[in-house]
């Protein structure tokens, strides 16, 4: 996965929403690939919607690695954000509230986390995340390196593997 774009330490529930909208095409394209098609088989049969399916506000959110199917995540993650080397955490925001804000991100949110008046997109129905809960990531390795590529923005960060 990949995103680019702002990454704030504190981030709103609007922006949250925003570095989902952008991270849940990936995700898509994903569970269409051949290596998720048992899981696609499942979450079509009615019955077993239920394990895939959470419904927060007018969304239905799928998470790919589910706890109802006791599954878990290692994230390797490369944080590319601009500034020179050696200043990522006097200039650019602190590195785990960051990475706070992008596991908030990667998973299914609250329905107190989406904003009020927000409704699927076109393509969003359903809508696609990483994580049922970010306590189902067990390991976490992240390179940080400068952007070299100029931002007037200290909170932009091209995030990927």
């Amino acid at each position: 996965m990949h995103y680019r774009g702002p990454l704030h330490s504190n981030a709103s529930i609007c922006r949250l929403q925003e570095i989902r909208r952008a991270i849940h095409p990936q995700l898509a394209t994903l569970w269409d690939s051949p290596a998720l098609a048992f899981r696609k088989e499942e979450w079509s049969h009615p019955a077993k919607r239920q394990v895939w399916l959470r419904d927060r506000q007018s969304f239905q959110f799928i998470p790919l690695i589910n706890q109802r199917l006791y599954s878990i995540a290692a994230l390797h993650i490369t944080l590319l954000r601009p500034g020179e080397l050696g200043s990522v955490l006097k200039k650019s925001g602190d590195v785990d509230n960051r990475l706070k804000t992008l596991f908030d991100a990667l998973r299914v949110p609250d329905s107190n986390q989406i904003p009020r008046d927000d409704v699927p997109q076109n393509g969003e129905t359903p809508f696609f995340c990483l994580l049922d809960d970010d306590a189902l990531v067990t390991e976490v390795a992240v390179i940080t390196d400068r952007l070299l590529e100029p931002s007037e923005n200290s909170n932009w960060v091209d995030v990927g593997p």
